[in-house]
């Protein structure tokens, strides 16, 4: 039997997960309507426009941690069908000794709740912006634009490998309501 062909998904020929995080995170904890987050998902993108010289690059490699905070600010002063989007973003603050994956899973459990997600930038097995949403002993649970629900702790690592989910502590962004 022939294998089945999968269709391109999100992120498989785009970096547009950074914008996609941004979007799921905001939908979750100010309870989005869909017409609201399309036009959230086009003032992100009108902001890349302004904010790069070679737009391609964030559209097709993906951003960075500064770039991604940037839409967040930009995502704040946003006015959306009569409604001001009020939350606040930070970065999740760990001293340098701190960041190892129990410290990082346990400030995540700490910070996350009803009001509160974390975009999570993953490396090494993928180059990855999801939201967190809820943090249990052994899992992740994910708002995703590729499409993954949770990713397992056994699957973590804070070291770069290829076959593993690299979580560094300085590149997640809290958004809390």
């Amino acid at each position: 039997m022939a294998r089945r062909k999968r269709a391109y998904r999100q992120g498989d020929l785009d970096g547009l997960c950074g914008v996609y995080a941004i979007v799921n995170a905001l939908k979750h904890i100010l309870r989005l309507r869909d017409q609201q987050c399309r036009k959230l998902f086009e003032r992100l993108i009108k902001s890349l426009e302004q904010d790069c010289y070679h737009l391609h690059k964030p559209l097709i490699q993906g951003m960075y941690f500064a770039q991604l905070k940037q839409l967040a600010v930009v995502a704040g002063h946003s006015r959306i069908q009569g409604r001001y989007l009020t939350f606040q973003a930070r970065p999740l603050r760990l001293k340098r000794d701190h960041r190892t994956l129990p410290r990082i899973w346990a400030a995540l459990d700490q910070e996350l709740g009803p009001m509160c997600v974390a975009i999570v930038g993953l490396t090494g097995a993928t180059d990855h912006w999801c939201v967190v949403y809820r943090v249990t002993p052994k899992t992740l649970w994910l708002l995703d634009s590729s499409g993954q629900s949770r990713i397992h702790r056994s699957r973590c690592t804070v070291r770069l490998s290829r076959t593993r989910y690299c979580l560094d502590a300085r590149e997640v962004l809290l958004i809390k309501r």
